[in-house]
């Protein structure tokens, strides 16, 4: 009678434990990724604040090498941008031939209502992206999204000028 008892608790403890563990990043590191990042609401009405009819909503974030650094002293953030920072210090020699003269930028997109995304619409820093800027291998990506569904893909990017924010735009 009271081996069932003890599995039972042992499960019941176990789920509570399990339920909080989720990823999330430290007050550093939200603040960092916050300044680094652009939010693009595709076909949506901006009322005051409040974004309206949004079809996607595109978030653009640039990691420097500033942050790979970082990265060093504070690894409590999300593995996006973990997998991102990775870019830089890659063992691939074209990933390294390409990475040479840009920046790893983090693309996460969220859909609302259908949604077909074409890396190509997407203007960073003035480039628009071409196929092959795009890092993130496609089998992990889907252009065509149905409401709720959100990929994360990593991409290469003209380098932000010193002392400006990024710009990007879609379509």
């Amino acid at each position: 009678m009271r081996r069932p008892l003890a599995v039972f608790a042992f499960f019941v403890i176990f789920c509570a434990l399990a339920v909080p563990c989720h990823a999330h990043s430290s007050a550093e590191w939200e603040k960092r990724l916050a300044d680094s990042t652009a939010t693009i609401w595709v076909e949506g009405q901006d009322l005051g604040g409040i974004i309206l009819n949004a079809r996607a909503e595109i978030n653009v974030t640039r990691l420097d090498r500033k942050m790979a650094d970082f990265l060093n002293q504070d690894r409590d953030v999300d593995e996006w941008v973990v997998e991102g920072l990775n870019y830089y210090y890659s063992n691939r020699k074209d990933v390294k031939a390409r990475v040479k003269n840009n920046e790893v930028f983090v693309v996460r997109c969220r859909a609302n209502k259908f949604f077909e995304f074409a890396p190509e619409k997407l203007v960073i820093n003035g480039r628009a992206l071409r196929k092959e800027d795009v890092l993130t291998n496609a089998i992990y990506w889907e252009s065509e999204m149905n409401a709720g569904d959100e990929f994360i893909i990593t991409v290469l990017a003209p380098a932000t000028p010193r002392g400006q924010k990024t710009e990007a735009s879609y379509d």
